[in-house]
């Protein structure tokens, strides 16, 4: 089928000139149909690719959605979009950075739950506002399968944000994997904390200081 397409695309009027054949029908028409199916078949097999900012804007809008249901929203709700979009088991390798290599997979999982809550409890800060002016102002490729993505908004009678979301690809789709505001990285923030911690604390400890500032009411 795949040579028959290009036959016809590039000599249609070889086609035309054939006569018909008996018992094959009309060749005219045949060549004509195979022309087309060519043409269509590259759309059908073609996918979708994955939107980089779609992460980031289903937070933002999943986070609006939970302040008009109520506020202070659900924690069930707010750590389940935390989990549909950071890659919270990366940004946990990211933040022990040569501690990885040492903490066992139980430590691993651990963290990227406590990390996972100090998130829900940073979201529930603050209630947002669907006047707040939200959008996407750049989306852009760092490597094969990251990206960055700019975003702006405007709380209400506060001056505008600008923050740079880290995207990376994965099986589940594209998921956030560190934030930047004015240059400074979250998670290079977070991994300085962590190397700080660990010159007088062991893992365990650390993990235990990070959960205990995830729970309702740390600090």
């Amino acid at each position: 089928m795949f040579f028959n397409c290009i036959d016809v695309i590039i000599h249609p009027a070889r086609a035309r000139l054939r006569p018909a054949r008996p018992g094959r029908g009309n060749w005219p028409a045949a060549a004509a149909l195979a022309a087309l199916a060519c043409l269509v078949q590259p759309a059908a097999a073609q996918t979708a690719r994955p939107d980089p900012a779609a992460p980031v804007t289903q937070l933002h809008d999943g986070i609006v959605a939970a302040a008009t249901a109520g506020w202070p929203p659900q924690p069930q709700a707010i750590a389940r979009l935390v989990g549909d979009s950071f890659d919270l088991p990366a940004i946990a390798s990211a933040v022990l950075g040569r501690a990885a290599a040492a903490a066992t997979p139980a430590q691993r999982d651990r963290l990227a739950r406590a990390l996972g809550n100090s998130l829900v409890r940073e979201l529930a800060r603050r209630r947002p506002a669907q006047a707040d002016r939200f959008s996407v102002i750049e989306t852009r490729a760092t490597q094969p399968d990251e990206w960055l993505v700019i975003t702006g908004f405007t709380p209400a009678g506060e001056p505008a944000i600008n923050l740079a979301w880290r995207i990376r690809a994965g099986p589940a789709g594209p998921l956030i994997v560190d934030v930047l505001r004015d240059g400074a990285s979250a998670v290079i923030t977070e991994k300085q904390d962590i190397a700080a911690s660990l010159a007088n604390r062991d893992l365990d400890a650390v993990i235990a200081e990070i959960e205990r500032r995830g729970a309702v009411g740390g600090s």
